[in-house]
Parts: C-alpha cells; structure tokens; sequence
C-alpha cells in the first residue's frame, strides 16, 4: 500500500481547510479488479466506499468477489486501516447492491448471495460489524429473483429508514412483481418490513430506489409493452406500500430492453435520477443518456421534467450464472452482455435545484452540472478528468453538503494495477468547477 500512503502525504491545506490537489488521493491501490463501487458521505467532511474484489484470488471472473469498504476522511486519511473491511464472510456470488450512510461516520450495506438471499450489515464509524461476521438476512428465498440490474436500496438522511426494492417471478409468462421491503436500524438491530408489491406485470423489472428527503421514498420501475420501454417512479411510503400515483419520467423507447439508472434524493422531498436504455445485444456501443428529476406537487400528485444528457458507453461483465428475465418476458442467462447498468453514469444532489452528473465516455471520465427551473431540466457542459478510466468500475459522486462532491473512479496504469482515486468537484452557474 505505499503508493496509498504517497498520495495521501500529498493533500495539501488551504486556508486552514483540507483540500485535495488535482492529482487525486488514493481510496484503494491493489493488484486485483475492482468493480460496482458504492459511496456515501460519513456527515463529518469525508465519505465511505465499499466495492467488490477479487482480492488475492482469481483476477478474472467475479464468481469468487468479495466485498470491502473504507472510510476516508477529510484529510485524504485512511480511517478503517491499510487493508480496508471485508465486509462479509468469504462465499461464492455476492455483490454489492446498496450503501447508505449511517448516523455517527458509519454505513449500511446490502448484497445478494447466490440467487436467493438479500444480506444486510451495519458499520460503526470505527468500521466495526454491528450485525455479526456475515450481517443479517433481509430476504431469503429458494427461488431464483431479479437482484440484478435493479435491486437496489436508499436510506433516509437521518439513517433510521429506508427500502429496499427487487424483482420477484410472478405468476404467468413473464409477468413479475417489483417488491419493496421497508428497513429500520436502532442501536438494537434491523427490523425488516414484509415484501409488499410496488407494481406487478409483464416485463416488469426495479431499477433504482431513492430517499428524497422529508420521508418521501421513490422507486423506479420499467417496463417493455407494444408500446416501447416505459420508465416510471413508484412513491412509497414508510412500509414499502405505494403511497401515490406512479408517475412516467422520459419518453418511451421502442428500441431499448434493459435500463441502467441511478438516483439521489434533493433533500426536499424529490430525486434525480439518471439513466440510459439499451439493448442486451448492443452493450460496448454509445447510447443516449438521460436525466431527470421527480418531485412532489399538489396533494398526492408528483410531477417529473427530464432532458437529454449525451451518450456514454458500456462495457459487458460477467456474473455468476442466473437466469433473468428481460424486456419481453424471456429469460436470458446473466452471464449474457446484460450489465450496461454497472458502469454508466452517476448522479448527486448539488443545492436544492442542482445536480452534479458523472459518466464515462470510453476510457474517460466526464462530470457535467445539471439544473432545474420546476421540471424544465437543463444540462452544462462536460468537464473531463484523470487519466485513462478502468471502465469495468463506474465513476461514483458523493456530495459534501456544499453544493459539490467527491468524484471517485479508478484508473488502470497497467493491465494487473487498478487504482480508486478521488478528487472534488461543484456546481457554479451551470458549470462544473473544482476546489
């Protein structure tokens, strides 16, 4: 870990406040793959990282991953140790599926082991485990669930609630149901929720979960029909329940089968949310990317706007072998070119009516600042960063609760070297600056 410890000897301070220079620091410099990195602000300046990782293992397939995480501090230092916490115990198929910050410095953390079982695990601020070695059930079933692209879960900003959202087989030819789970932590465990049905019919698949803030909680859902992919935001309410009426957010797209999308809530009530749509057979290709925003307006209505916000592209990956079902109700192996949604783009909350948007464009990461007037949203220009993009593992924006973030990737030096660096980046005028 000496090129870590070089990095971080490097920030320098400006004006009695920690600044991290240009060059980034490093989260995390070993020689194995690094992939589906998660990260959360700790509420005191710095921000926790989890990612999955072959460490010390076979480099080339994830069926053997495991999963790390680490607080850096606002001083670029290292809080949970040179080596990083493994997360959960040492088993076959798990993957990283949701973070969320916790009250003091910590984190929770979910995954999916094998093909039927959501885990969860609490962090102290110490990165202590608060739920055992291998954390506590959530869901478990003998069955073979959706937990990928979409499952996903979103806590709210005072880390007591949140949900948890997968999809589920249903009855009859590739209908499905989009399950939500309500979650509780309290200095004596979790409290899970039973599964309650978000929406349920054919080629029905979750995408992403969000906490707005003000205890609105929305997850997002789509669906292939005669008419095109359909893209929509589900309100939910403490127990996992629909609470209002879903609501579309972008157009339909006849062409697309699959969607990658990512959320942050605005802190008053609302959600950003990213995403693009593609088709299985067409992932290494650029495809439109879009952002929007979802809010609430009178009584129990909601409300959305969305704009166009380039192309990024996308790498295959392979996962242990499941079957899932896509767009038109078949069920195609995952170990297929199905996982555009790991490595697209990324999206943070930057003021109440601004947003910080992170995408690859090949090799490159791009960061561009977004606002809104109501719905009306609008896109800046693209600001560029680092060196050469391993882009196996998306960039990841974490915000510091002064209109900016912590822009997070990693670069590739060498064929067997991955780096996680970060640096910070805002939003001013529709641009995108640095510190």
């Amino acid at each position: 870990m000496a090129l870590a410890a070089a990095f971080v000897s490097g920030v320098c301070v400006a004006g009695g406040r920690p600044v991290w220079d240009l060059q980034g620091i490093v989260v995390a410099s070993t020689e194995s793959t690094k992939w589906a990195v998660r990260v959360v602000p700790d509420g005191a300046g710095g921000f926790v990282a989890a990612w999955e990782e072959n460490r010390g293992r076979r480099l080339c397939c994830r069926d053997t991953r495991d999963l790390y995480a680490q607080r850096i501090g606002p001083d670029g230092a290292k809080l949970w140790g040179a080596q990083d916490v493994q997360i959960a115990a040492e088993a076959a198929g798990e993957e990283l599926l949701g973070l969320a910050p916790a009250a003091g410095g910590g984190a929770f953390v979910v995954w999916r082991r094998g093909g039927g079982t959501l885990l969860a695990q609490r962090l102290d601020a110490r990165g202590a485990k608060q739920d055992g070695v291998d954390g506590t059930s959530v869901f478990a079933v003998a069955e073979t669930c959706e937990w990928a692209p979409g499952t996903g879960s979103a806590w709210d900003p005072d880390g007591r609630g949140g949900v948890v959202a997968w999809g589920y087989p249903g009855p009859g030819p590739g209908r499905a149901s989009v399950l939500v789970s309500a979650l509780a932590a309290s200095a004596s465990g979790w409290t899970a929720g039973p599964p309650l049905a978000a929406l349920a019919g054919l080629g029905l698949h979750p995408a992403a979960v969000a906490a707005g803030g003000r205890g609105a909680r929305l997850v997002f859902v789509w669906t292939v029909t005669s008419g095109g992919l359909q893209f929509t935001a589900v309100p939910v309410g403490p127990d996992g329940a629909p609470a209002a009426r879903p609501v579309s957010v972008g157009p339909a797209q006849s062409d697309a089968r699959w969607v990658h999308a990512e959320t942050a809530g605005d802190g008053t009530g609302g959600a950003w949310v990213v995403w693009a749509a593609v088709k299985p057979e067409a992932m290494g290709k650029a495809h439109p990317v879009r952002v929007g925003w979802v809010g609430p307006a009178t009584g129990r209505a909601w409300r959305a706007g969305w704009a166009n916000a380039g192309e990024a592209r996308t790498l295959a990956m392979f996962i242990p072998p499941t079957m899932v079902g896509s767009g038109g109700g078949e069920e195609v192996p995952a170990t297929n070119e199905l996982v555009a949604w790991r490595t697209t783009s990324v999206i943070a909350a930057a003021g109440e009516k601004a947003a910080l948007m992170a995408r690859l464009r090949g090799d490159q990461v791009e960061v561009v600042a977004v606002r809104r007037a109501g719905t009306s949203v609008t896109v800046g220009p693209a600001r560029a960063f680092g060196g050469k993009a391993y882009s196996g593992f998306g960039p990841r924006l974490v915000p510091d609760g002064r209109n900016g973030a912590a822009l997070i990737w990693v670069e590739q030096a060498d064929p067997a070297h991955w780096t996680m660096v970060a640096v910070r980046v805002r939003a001013r005028n529709g641009s995108v600056e640095t510190d």
